[in-house]
């Protein structure tokens, strides 16, 4: 009598495995993910792509990759279809930047990534304004370069007015021009912490509407060894201190804090443009 063939391994794989087997793991897999998901969003809130201004890393040269989200690098054609889409659906796109420097360069940036014309970047220390009909944008730079009365002040008179005259975006931030012109003294943080206090309820207030998101931006840290002698007051323990301040002010005023941009490489005295 021959002997009895012994199995191979593909048939005890295939033994196993069937398609009832296949579904019991599918069920499994898909149910792993949605309590790991639900976990995440009772966490976190529903809008996990808020890790998009927190946290993330960059698995290339240049390349931003969020947590709890995909990035998308926009086209000129995709964010100004992106606007478009945005205003056909009945949603405004007004986006304000108020600030000092660093965010005139966001302005920049994103001004020259919707125009069809573009924009000189230079040292602008007044207001810049920009619109497109087409897609029904505006956007407007504010030059309040020092966190003060000044920038109360427009804070203040955004909220008297009417929702629909109001940005729906606003991006903020500002130290390193409070470092510099007054040499890193600590009655200037001091004065900071101060006026940020005084800003602080207005976030709160013009959120509360549900019509205007505002953005804080932390200050990015900068290559000490390379910065000018005017500017070498402005050291990366200086951009810390303040950054702490507002971190513990902002926690409860519903301003989103834009801490990412610290990964990002530090500053040379060329590209700090003050």
């Amino acid at each position: 009598m021959a002997e009895q063939q012994r199995p191979t391994t593909t048939h005890e794989i295939t033994y196993y495995l069937n398609i009832e087997n296949a579904k019991i793991i599918a069920l499994f897999m898909v149910t792993g993910f949605l309590m790991y998901h639900g976990v995440i969003h009772l966490k976190y809130s529903n809008d996990t792509c808020k890790w998009l201004l927190s946290d993330g890393r960059f698995p290339g040269y240049n390349t931003w990759q969020p947590y709890g989200c995909m990035m998308h690098k926009y086209t000129k054609s995709d964010a100004r279809m992106c606007m478009h889409y945005i205003s056909y659906w009945g949603k405004r796109n007004h986006i304000a930047f108020l600030g000092d420097s660093r965010i005139r360069q966001l302005y920049y940036e994103f001004v020259n990534l919707l125009s069809n014309e573009p924009v000189k970047n230079y040292k602008a220390h007044t207001n810049l304004h920009f619109k497109d009909d087409e897609i029904k944008v505006s956007a407007d730079f504010l030059w309040h370069p020092m966190v003060n009365t000044s920038m109360f002040y427009v804070y203040k008179s955004w909220l008297m007015n009417e929702p629909l005259n109001r940005p729906n975006q606003i991006i903020t931030g500002s130290a390193t021009w409070s470092i510099k012109l007054n040499n890193a003294s600590e009655d200037a943080l001091k004065n900071f912490q101060v006026n940020l206090t005084m800003i602080q309820p207005l976030f709160k207030n013009l959120k509360a509407d549900k019509n205007t998101d505002i953005i804080w931006m932390l200050q990015d840290p900068v290559d000490e060894n390379r910065l000018g002698l005017n500017r070498s007051m402005i050291t990366n323990r200086q951009i810390d201190q303040y950054n702490k301040v507002a971190i513990d002010l902002l926690d409860e005023s519903q301003a989103k804090v834009w801490s990412s941009s610290d990964f990002w490489p530090k500053e040379s005295d060329n590209q700090l443009k003050i």
